[in-house]
């Protein structure tokens, strides 16, 4: 990972256990920690709750053996900003720069507005789901409603299509596969359009492929199936924030760390983009 963080620009601290770990987050400006889920010793849920007891403002994005319900939904009441999945036979490097990148931003927009104003929150944000299966469609329904979002159902891109012309929306949840045009299709489309909306895709485990063509087209984030309530939730959360602060860079661009105010207390290290620490 360190090799693939370095290799896009970024500065990248390794550390082999959570012990070592602390010491670096003391004397090191840190502004992404990506972190193992399962370590000899001390896990990485130990540091996540030594961070959360810290008020740690910094972006935790866990790594677990294919993207473990379990895990996630552990993770992200203490705190965590993300999970990605970390298969056994390789490491994609679009999905773990794209969770850097949304992790960057959304510490930005947080930091922007810390000693003012955060921007007004959305009223009971609208999301366009797409899917064929009707099952699925009602269920993931249910479960955003539930939330407190307002739906717009679509059993196919064409009607998604036809409902954006009729209806502005914040965040477009769409599955990859669909018979006819497919999830890929509706990402183009909004590509030409020109459009700011954050697309979340939905995938299969392991589709590896498909995950790195839906970031090159302009997706946001993936959630793969089958998924945890929580974590679907968490990734509309992130998306909205970084809509509303108008921060999301544009396509294959990422954000420079040096635009971050450094922790109160702390300077930056003057040849660090994005400092990243990794077990």
């Amino acid at each position: 990972m360190c090799a693939i963080l370095k290799e896009h620009g970024y500065e990248a601290y390794p550390a082999t256990g959570v012990h070592l770990a602390k010491q670096m987050l003391n004397v090191s400006s840190i502004d992404v920690v990506i972190l193992d889920t399962d370590m000899p010793g001390e896990d990485g849920f130990v540091l996540l709750e030594f961070l959360q007891a810290q008020k740690s403002t910094i972006p935790v994005i866990m790594v677990t053996v294919n993207y473990l319900a379990d895990d996630a939904r552990r993770a992200l009441p203490l705190g965590a900003f993300d999970c990605i999945a970390k298969p056994p036979t390789s490491f994609r490097c679009e999905p773990l720069l794209k969770k850097v990148e949304n992790a960057l931003v959304y510490r930005r927009t947080k930091a922007t507005f810390e000693v003012g104003e955060m921007p007004q929150q959305i009223d009971h944000p609208r999301i366009l789901v797409v899917d064929d299966a009707a099952e699925n469609l009602r269920l993931i329904c249910a479960i955003l409603n539930e939330f407190g979002y307002r739906t717009n159902p679509a059993t196919s891109v064409r009607i998604a299509k036809q409902s954006l012309a009729l209806r502005p929306v914040d965040v477009i949840l769409s599955d990859i596969k669909m018979p006819g045009e497919d999830g890929f299709g509706l990402l183009e489309y909004l590509r030409a359009q020109k459009s700011s909306i954050p697309v979340i895709m939905v995938s299969a485990l392991h589709d590896d492929e498909d995950i790195r063509r839906a970031y090159l087209l302009g997706a946001f984030d993936y959630i793969t199936k089958p998924f945890q309530a929580e974590c679907l939730v968490r990734k509309f959360e992130i998306a909205l924030k970084c809509k509303q602060n108008q921060a999301k860079p544009k396509a294959n661009e990422l954000p420079k760390a040096n635009e971050l105010p450094p922790p109160s207390g702390q300077e930056k290290h003057p040849m660090s983009d994005a400092a990243v620490n990794t077990f």
